[in-house]
């Protein structure tokens, strides 16, 4: 599977309703209804924009981090939790 990455730049920060709650990032659904009403701002009615979203081929993320500097760019991405092989794991070690 592929991925693809958007970098979003904002010039403001995200908040729940007060100021010490404010965040660099905004979770999917945010991300979700704000394509959403610029959907409708573009004429796309409710359906075709629900078709977007019912491929598997798309989806959609919280945003996360990152800093730009004159060495490229620095992403801060959540580890991967990923199950371990049991498997390989139990045939690799020795009695």
């Amino acid at each position: 599977m592929s991925y693809q990455l958007y970098k979003l730049n904002f010039n403001c920060v995200f908040d729940e309703g007060y100021l010490e709650d404010a965040r660099p990032t905004f979770t999917a659904s945010r991300l979700f209804s704000a394509l959403y009403l610029k959907a409708q701002h573009l004429g796309l009615t409710t359906h075709e924009f629900e078709e977007l979203f019912t491929n598997d081929d798309f989806a959609l993320t919280d945003t996360f981090p990152f800093l730009s500097n004159d060495f490229g760019d620095e992403l801060y991405l959540p580890k991967p939790i990923v199950e371990p092989d049991r498997q390989s794991s139990s045939q690799n070690t020795t009695s």
